[in-house]
């Protein structure tokens, strides 16, 4: 009975001793003084060593009652290893739930904070918003002086970059010339990005060739304006629309030519009745009435032309065709027609091959 009550305590203890840390098995066998006096016996050992030291040990036969009584003892001490043990553990997962509270608390307070400051960021911004803007711009006084002396001088603005001209203004009949539809277009274009119209006037004068009279005498003009500029270079909107009415293909002007032609004589129509010191202010739907006629009626009279003619009438009758239509449907007439004279060449080449003594030689003959 003794026996099976020591070996059932043998398997008790062995079983807790599977269950505990090494170094608390180091100790046990400290206590039990099989450690060695410089623990050499448990150095290096793994956690299955020691248990198998501890085990061989509880159940070796020299021990007295069986050695219940120090299996009692060992038992005893294991439970209190294991009390110490799961309140050192309990601290440190106190210690561990403490430093991570810690670490959360830090962590909004800080987010607390960047909020703070984001939000006063933002209080400043919004009131700089509201407070009205100086957009004066003081500059010294000598410069003052000296754009007080200049003709085409304006107020100074913010630093934005130059208008430039693309292109050259120059002579009439000039080669590689700025024609005036580009010209007008670069203008209009400025204007819409709110560049200001005296600006523009010196961007136009940069554009002029250097050297050339007009040149000289704009730059010593004082006020100069946009209407004031162009009335120097072309024709007013009534003499151009004059012209529209008149104009008629040149006759070594090709129907694409003539109608590009026509197409630029129209735009300057639009622009010089846009001016301000315009007299005459021109509807673009009676301009482009005009426009339709006139390249209706301003193709020469011969064999070709009458079939282009003939082809794009339907299209010159709607007011509302746009201009890249229009220029498709020229090309394709003359395209036809240029094919339509191939093919009549090919059949007059043909016919003399097969006769080529006229009805009047044969009959002689």
């Amino acid at each position: 009975m003794a026996s099976s009550e020591v070996e059932r305590l043998q398997f008790e203890i062995i079983r807790e001793l599977c269950g505990l840390p090494r170094d608390l098995l180091a100790d046990l066998c400290d206590f039990l003084f099989i450690a060695g006096g410089t623990l050499e016996h448990v150095t290096g050992k793994s956690h299955a060593a020691l248990i198998t030291l501890i085990s061989n040990h509880i159940q070796r036969e020299e021990l007295e009652d069986n050695g219940m009584t120090d299996l009692l003892l060992l038992k005893d001490n294991i439970t209190e290893i294991q009390e110490v043990a799961t309140l050192r553990q309990q601290k440190t997962q106190e210690a561990e739930l403490q430093e991570e509270q810690m670490k959360k608390e830090e962590k909004q307070e800080r987010i607390r904070k960047e909020i703070e400051a984001l939000q006063l960021q933002l209080a400043e911004t919004q009131n700089e918003e509201d407070k009205p803007v100086n957009r004066e711009i003081k500059t010294p006084a000598p410069s003052r002086i000296l754009t007080q002396n200049l003709p085409h001088s304006y107020p100074p603005t913010p630093w934005h970059k130059d208008l430039k001209i693309s292109g050259q203004i120059g002579e009439p009949g000039q080669k590689d010339r700025l024609t005036f539809s580009s010209l007008a277009r670069q203008i209009e274009h400025g204007l819409n990005k709110g560049v200001p119209e005296l600006e523009i006037v010196d961007a136009v004068i940069r554009a002029i060739i250097p050297g050339m009279g007009l040149r000289s005498y704009l730059e010593g003009k004082a006020n100069l304006t946009l209407p004031t500029l162009r009335s120097g270079e072309e024709k007013s909107a009534t003499e151009l629309y004059k012209q529209l009415t008149s104009e008629v293909q040149g006759i070594k002007e090709t129907p694409q030519k003539f109608l590009i032609s026509t197409f630029d004589l129209r735009q300057k129509i639009l622009f010089a009745s846009q001016e301000a010191e315009s007299g005459l202010k021109y509807d673009p739907g009676l301009v482009q009435n005009m426009f339709l006629h006139t390249v209706l009626t301003g193709l020469q009279n011969d064999i070709v032309n009458d079939s282009i003619k003939r082809d794009l009438q339907p299209y010159l009758e709607q007011t509302d065709i746009s201009d890249e239509l229009l220029l498709e449907r020229m090309n394709t007439a003359c395209a036809y027609e240029t094919e339509r004279q191939n093919k009549k060449k090919i059949i007059r080449t043909a016919t003399a091959r097969h006769y080529p003594f006229s009805s009047v030689e044969r009959h002689s003959c």
